[in-house]
């Protein structure tokens, strides 16, 4: 992995709240009030750097997410990574997108009169806390200095996301807005579709090479009887898909297919375990 695939964020909730005189005004038909924008809920990033542009960061430096009890009838607390769970791999990727950032700063022939800032974020490795660090970065990084209400973000580019399943959900947020997106780890085949992710890019080759490399191991060894097992995700789904392709016009059976649910139980660990 080069710096470059290092050049590549929780699920932040922004809404435009009415007054009270804007609801009245709704429904007694008199000139509406002016609305105040505000933000109902705030997460920071882990490292932050003010700079004329800036690019944000996605990575997942920890994998356990502290689960809060969102049951609708109150203000959704904080969503936090369990913090005894340090990914160092994620987190060296994290430190190498800031010396990047730092020495394009220090370079005077790349950025003449202006400077990079980024915005890290930790996903706990989730699609929800990424999507949060998206609009995060969107949006501001507080309630009190929020761009979203006055101009437009000044967020160039995103560097992320580690998981398939995850940029696909930030892709999607991302694409209206037309902001790259450069991950350094999601292979899935599917985000090499140009019409669905316009703006999704990467710096590893798709899960196609993989598949067919497999198929191939499969009937260099003569293997006849295989079975699959897949993760609950689209990764998994479009890896399957695609062995199952490749397989078509070899003498190798997929014999059965299993999936790791997302929630996963040992009483269904056991069941796959006894397949």
């Amino acid at each position: 992995m080069t710096s470059l695939a290092l050049f590549s964020l929780l699920y932040f909730l922004s809404v435009f709240t009415l007054t009270d005189s804007s609801l009245s005004s709704i429904t007694t038909a008199a000139p509406p009030a002016a609305s105040k924008c505000t933000l109902l809920n705030s997460f920071q990033p882990g490292f932050f750097v003010q700079g004329d542009y800036v690019i944000g960061g996605i990575f997942p430096l920890h994998f356990n997410l502290k689960k809060p009890d969102l049951n609708g009838t109150y203000r959704p607390p904080p969503i936090n990574c369990n913090g005894h769970r340090l990914y160092p791999r994620a987190f060296r990727w994290a430190q190498a997108m800031r010396l990047a950032v730092e020495e394009i700063n220090q370079n005077p022939a790349l950025l003449l009169n202006h400077t990079l800032g980024y915005k890290i974020f930790d996903s706990c490795g989730y699609p929800l806390t990424g999507q949060r660090a998206v609009l995060s970065m969107l949006n501001g990084l507080s309630e009190e200095n929020s761009s979203m209400c006055t101009n437009g973000s000044s967020l160039l580019a995103v560097i992320g996301a580690s998981g398939s399943a995850q940029s696909i959900v930030l892709s999607r947020i991302l694409q209206p807005f037309r902001i790259p997106m450069i991950s350094y780890s999601s292979s899935c085949a599917c985000l090499s579709d140009r019409q669905k992710y316009p703006t999704f890019f990467r710096v590893i080759p798709s899960d196609d090479y993989q598949v067919k490399a497999i198929a191939r191991l499969l009937v260099q060894f003569n293997w006849t009887w295989v079975g699959l097992l897949r993760g609950d995700n689209d990764y998994g789904r479009f890896a399957a898909k695609g062995l199952l392709r490749e397989l078509q016009e070899t003498k190798v059976c997929v014999a059965y297919q299993e999936m790791i649910p997302l929630l996963y139980t040992r009483q269904g660990g056991l069941r796959i375990m006894k397949v």
